[in-house]
């Protein structure tokens, strides 16, 4: 009987293990666990990924958004910087700071650039009195702020950057800086998650990244809405990062101002933010032409006969005109 019953035993725990999910470590000093990851392509250059996160104890969830953008020379995609109603002329006066919502800015940069956003994120700080962003500011290859710290940047051929403001500010000099923002706090040294981070305190959290290839990585983490989402702690949130890949990232601006728009995904809030990075899939302007269609039969055969060409091919034909033909033709 003992026998039978440790038989019977060894097969339920048998089968927990291979039905339970395979949980993969993230870092972080909580033993974060990825429980899934669900891939979506979005265009050729986009792919979103929906990302569900654990402890180890499985007692605190984390739901984040990701998505990567190829970008430069070769790719269909771009990212930019947007602000408000995207009036660049306007914005450059520093006469009308504002924050916008997400949608809204994502519309109206649609709408003035005559492009399709894919999707957008929150960016970095500002000042919460009138939506004057901190640090770097750039938009179309228009400076508006300098940058002072650490920068994420987009250069003339699509590419990305995460540099120093000095190398910024020499690049921009040189003509090739098209959009820049200001990050919210390094979180990476030497191509890995930085030691020291705060790993106490969780909160809602979006950060960008760069792969080796140069991909570009987003991550939007939803927070402080347990058992939902609780969020990720600073260290949580670089682990994660080198996680998806990257060799070098920021922190942005999170908490209440993290906010995504992804074509799977979307993260809100009643906060109004001021700058956001926009992602869209670029128009080609050569597109490879669809292949013709061969020439239906009939149509070849007539034209070959002299009984159509393609002015006369729409013309209507009268019932003398059909007979004539057919009289010509009788003797085939």
């Amino acid at each position: 009987m003992k026998k039978r019953i440790c038989s019977v035993l060894l097969v339920l725990v048998l089968t927990l293990v291979v039905l339970l999910p395979t949980a993969q470590a993230v870092g972080g000093g909580k033993g974060i666990r990825q429980i899934s990851k669900t891939k979506y392509n979005v265009t050729s250059d986009v792919t979103e990924y929906e990302w569900l996160l654990n402890n180890s104890s499985l007692t605190e969830q984390m739901v984040g958004h990701v998505m990567e953008v190829k970008v430069g020379s070769g790719s269909t995609a771009s990212i930019a910087v947007g602000y408000g109603d995207d009036d660049i002329d306007a914005i450059k006066t520093g006469t009308n700071w504002t924050m916008t919502e997400t949608t809204k800015q994502a519309q109206s940069m649609q709408t003035r650039r005559d492009i399709n956003v894919v999707g957008a994120i929150n960016a970095g700080g500002y000042d919460m009195s009138n939506g004057r962003p901190s640090g770097a500011f750039i938009m179309s290859g228009t400076q508006i702020n300098v940058p002072t710290a650490t920068t994420f940047w987009i250069d003339k051929s699509g590419a990305a950057h995460i540099t120093s403001a000095q190398e910024c500010n020499v690049a921009f000099a040189a003509g090739n800086v098209m959009d820049a923002v200001a990050s919210f706090g390094d979180i990476f040294e030497n191509g890995h998650a930085r030691s020291g981070l705060d790993d106490i305190t969780r909160a809602s959290r979006t950060a960008i990244g760069i792969k080796a290839d140069g991909t570009v990585v987003m991550l939007m983490v939803d927070g402080r809405q347990a058992p939902y989402s609780v969020g990720m702690t600073m260290a949580e949130v670089a682990a994660a990062m080198e996680k998806l890949g990257c060799v070098q990232a920021v922190n942005l601006d999170g908490g209440g101002s993290t906010q995504c728009i992804f074509p799977k995904g979307k993260v809100t809030s009643s906060r109004k933010v001021p700058t956001l990075l926009l992602f869209w899939e670029r128009k080609t302007e050569n597109p490879t032409p669809a292949p013709a269609k061969p020439e239906e039969p009939a149509l070849a055969w007539g034209k070959a006969k002299g009984l159509l060409t393609d002015s006369n091919l729409e013309k209507p034909v009268t019932r003398a005109e059909l007979v004539r033909v057919l009289y010509k033709l009788k003797g085939e």
